[in-house]
């Protein structure tokens, strides 16, 4: 879902808001190629939303290190930090760990194409599903899009994966610890529940 992949985009939802508004504006004869780039763009939000989700997990590692792992006060401090994709980046540049120039200019590509998303990519790309053509660019370039938060997701395992490294995190409770957090997530629990069990999971580590 568009709308919980970025829940602190109201551009996002105003411009989505606007689009289906004007939906009669549009031929009528275009209405599946229309829902095709409307699928598009939910994979890549939804590709956008795990690079973010697995540098959240990264974090979380990071900051294990150097709270008390008894206190409900500084894990909820944590919890409730901001976790926007550059905010993410920003952390993990103070906290200088080491990232190869490739995979950081991979990473910075995923937030400059998330926040376009997020701010600015139907007030660019709205008239052009007045046309098939127009509409089939706009697939091919969410197409090109998703394989690039792809390329992000792995990268930012592999950044999570030397953090946890470094640290002498088993990936043992690494696998576990995700494993209950798909399940939980496919069975409709809160994200935030699932983040408590992570808490736990590293507490007991």
């Amino acid at each position: 879902d568009v709308a919980e992949a970025f829940p602190d985009s109201d551009s996002l939802n105003r411009a989505l808001r606007n689009l289906l508004e004007n939906e009669n504006e549009y031929d009528e004869d275009n209405s599946v190629h229309k829902k095709e780039v409307y699928a598009w763009f939910g994979l890549a939000a939804y590709s956008a939303n795990l690079v973010v989700t697995e540098l959240k997990f990264a974090r979380l590692i990071l900051e294990r290190e150097h709270i008390d792992p008894e206190s409900d006060d500084e894990w909820a401090k944590i919890e409730n930090a901001k976790s926007t994709l550059g905010s993410l980046l920003t952390h993990l540049h103070q906290a200088e760990i080491i990232i190869e120039d490739t995979d950081w200019s991979c990473l910075q590509l995923c937030l400059k194409q998330r926040n376009w998303l997020i701010h600015g990519y139907w007030e660019d790309r709205s008239h052009m599903l007045a046309s098939t053509q127009g509409c089939v660019e706009v697939i091919e370039e969410l197409e090109s899009i998703c394989a690039q938060f792809e390329n992000g997701d792995v990268t930012a395992q592999n950044v999570s994966k030397h953090i946890r490294m470094k640290l002498g995190i088993s990936e043992q409770l690494v696998e576990r610890i995700q494993e209950e957090y798909i399940r939980r997530l496919k069975a409709g629990e809160a994200s935030e529940e699932i983040l408590l069990s992570i808490k736990r999971g590293l507490q007991n580590s």
